[in-house]
């Protein structure tokens, strides 16, 4: 458009040359300015037109800019979103480890319950060991008496034994004061009475001896019913530390309670060898009162003399009184055994209870100290969690003012430059319109154009350029349409 009207210029400089060749040099000076004026505004059009593509590319980029900021909001948006998930996540694992602190504490409550029972338990274990303990006792009081029993048994047996033999002693002698014509009679009467005393002396014998064996036999009786009573009550209460072996799992303690069981039943062995031990003595008592019998038969025949009959005799009593000692020693030493196995036992036990209650105790402060970790771990963590969410929320809300002030930044520079933009397109629409459309002024144009150029010299290039190049305009289609 401009490089038209530049020739159109450069014809009508021409035809003035060519056709008007008399005018005068100032108006050809006039002309040349008004051509050099116009092209200085070509220039400043096109360094205009230079700006506006600049500043069009400067406001595409920022549109990209923008574009991009809006991008990353978008971003933003999704990582807050993603952030939302997260939280809503670390809720959920919050409530899941609070189900796990209360499972927690259902199990320590439980533990609890399950230690008041086993001391409970234990408790009665202790009460019955107290009672075994009675028993123990009151089954040493009863051996203590039988044996003073069997002490004074013994001694009015010696008793019996000297008077009889005193009184013997008189009759020999009040015997042998008599007279020498009833000698044979009363040695034969001596010997009768021997025998009779002798017989008497085996009858008092054997009735002591069967009462002694008749409190022995109760003796046995009680102490077999106390034992088997004790029996009963080791039963239980290995039952019970079976039991409680059960519920602790220790292998090795049932192992021990085994081995105990096997010791308690090599006791009850004992026990019964002791009462075959008592059955023989029964049957050697049998058969010393066979003996006796035999013996007063052989005394009835063959008619023994006394001093052979009392070592004889001497003898019998002091073999049955060496076996009742020796039963008895036996028996002591049983009851001994028995009662060190039963406070080995029972100290035992006690050992094996305070080993569980203080491993028992050490895991409830275990569990408790683990308890108050984890207690004091879930606060800090929520905690830190509560405030790394507090911090992440406010960073999101800064961020999404930040981004709605970005926004609406980029929003009033979109309206600015759009007006700008178009506000231009309309001035380049209007100037273009003007150059194209502005309508013929009346010859002459030369006056006009110095005229316009005249009163133009002092006024701005951007403004009058217009007015100057619009005359030239004119007077050049002016002139076209005369030729």
């Amino acid at each position: 458009m401009h490089s038209a009207l530049y020739t159109k210029i450069t014809h009508i400089f021409y035809f003035y040359l060519c056709f008007l060749p008399n005018a005068d040099s100032v108006s050809l000076l006039k002309i040349q300015d008004a051509v050099l004026s116009y092209e200085r505004l070509i220039e400043l059009k096109k360094n205009h037109c230079e700006l506006l593509t600049g500043k069009n590319k400067k406001m595409e980029s920022k549109v990209s800019g923008l574009q991009k900021e809006l991008s990353e909001t978008k971003e933003m948006k999704s990582q807050l979103e993603h952030q939302k998930v997260d939280i809503f996540n670390c809720r959920f694992t919050l409530k899941q480890e609070e189900e796990k602190r209360r499972n927690a504490d259902m199990l320590y409550e439980k533990i609890r319950e399950q230690l008041r029972r086993k001391e409970e338990q234990y408790s009665k274990e202790v009460e019955m060991k107290q009672q075994l303990e009675l028993t123990l006792r009151a089954l040493d009081m009863e051996l203590r008496t039988v044996r003073n029993n069997l002490n004074q048994v013994v001694e009015e047996r010696n008793d019996t034994q000297r008077q009889l033999s005193r009184e013997q002693n008189a009759r020999i002698l009040q015997d042998g004061i008599l007279t020498n014509h009833f000698a044979k009679q009363k040695e034969i009467e001596m010997t009768n009475k021997e025998m009779n005393s002798e017989v008497f002396s085996l009858i008092i014998f054997k009735y002591l001896l069967e009462i002694e064996n008749a409190k022995l036999k109760a003796t046995v009786k009680k102490q077999a019913g106390k034992i088997e009573q004790l029996q009963k009550n080791l039963l239980s209460t290995s039952s019970i530390d079976d039991l409680t072996a059960e519920l602790e799992t220790a292998s090795s303690k049932c192992l021990h309670l085994d081995a105990k069981n096997q010791v308690l039943q090599q006791e009850l062995l004992s026990m019964k060898v002791i009462q075959k031990k008592c059955e023989k003595l029964e049957k050697n008592k049998k058969k010393l009162e066979q003996e006796v019998v035999n013996l007063k038969s052989h005394i009835e025949m063959n008619m023994i003399e006394h001093s052979q009959v009392e070592q004889y005799k001497r003898e019998i009593e002091e073999r049955a009184r060496q076996d009742i000692i020796e039963k008895l020693k036996e028996v002591n030493l049983f009851l001994q055994t028995q009662a060190a196995s039963q406070e080995n036992l029972e100290q035992l036990r006690e050992n094996n209870n305070a080993s569980i209650r203080s491993q028992m105790e050490l895991r409830i402060k275990d569990l408790e100290s683990e308890l108050s970790k984890m207690k004091t771990f879930q606060e800090d963590s929520n905690k830190a969690e509560l405030e790394k969410y507090k911090q992440l929320y406010l960073e999101e809300l800064k961020v999404r003012k930040s981004l709605a002030n970005k926004l609406n930044k980029t929003n009033e520079r979109l309206a600015e430059i759009s007006t700008k933009l178009l506000v231009e397109k309309q001035q380049n629409r209007s100037l273009l319109s003007t150059l194209t459309t502005r309508p013929v002024l009346e010859p002459p144009c030369v006056g006009n154009l110095n005229n316009s150029l005249v009163l133009n010299r002092n006024l701005t290039p951007g403004e009058n350029l217009e007015i100057s190049t619009s005359t030239i305009i004119n007077c050049a289609n002016k002139e076209t349409e005369i030729l």
